[in-house]
């Protein structure tokens, strides 16, 4: 897949879960997941607090999809039982030279049964493989546990921490940075299927 086709993907992970471009008919969808879990949502995302209205949603999804098409981003959805449930993706991506950062988020209702986990694993080797990147970074905020356990399960090295980097609910917060190369990833992918982590 090159990349100007990225505003076209889609991706299957298992027989309930899939990877799918930003479509206008996912507005409504999106908006009312974020409006159900907004408590926990802005906790630790900072787009949320400025996602108040179905018209906001559909602002970022016209967004997404050029940022899809340039290449320059790719964000997915997670279709999980033909339900969104939450978003994986490059929220940086240079294939200049050849780098990408990803980012995600998952429903609350939906946590627990490994899909944030899996769909990074696919989404990883799909960047490895298709889009030939060399380096996968995720930032992940210090205190957010939950999140700092994807990167560690796909076996990323814990690279840094970032000192009050990000602004959230009106106070400085600090990151941590998590990498994986390529070259660790033919490796350790082969490591995390025998464990079971693919599907």
């Amino acid at each position: 897949m090159m990349y100007q086709e990225l505003d076209k993907f889609y991706l299957k992970v298992d027989q309930r879960l899939s990877l799918v471009a930003p479509q206008m008919h996912h507005a409504l969808p999106l908006f009312e997941l974020i409006k159900n879990e907004r408590p926990y949502l802005k906790t630790w995302l900072s787009w949320v607090e400025k996602t108040q209205t179905l018209q906001d949603v559909k602002r970022f999804i016209r967004e997404a999809q050029a940022f899809n098409e340039g290449g320059q981003r790719l964000t997915t959805f997670l279709n999980y039982q033909n339900q969104i449930v939450g978003s994986v993706g490059f929220v940086r991506l240079n294939m200049r030279h050849k780098k990408g950062e990803i980012g995600y988020w998952l429903s609350k209702d939906h946590q627990g049964k490994g899909i944030t986990t899996l769909s990074c694993f696919k989404f990883i080797d799909f960047a490895f493989r298709e889009l030939q990147l060399h380096r996968i970074e995720i930032r992940v905020l210090s205190k957010n546990e939950k999140s700092k356990g994807i990167p560690l399960r796909l076996g990323f090295q814990h690279e840094g921490q970032l000192r009050q980097a990000i602004r959230l609910n009106q106070l400085y917060h600090d990151m941590d940075i998590y990498g994986m190369l390529a070259s660790q990833w033919i490796n350790i992918q082969e490591e995390l299927k025998r464990e079971g982590v693919s599907s």
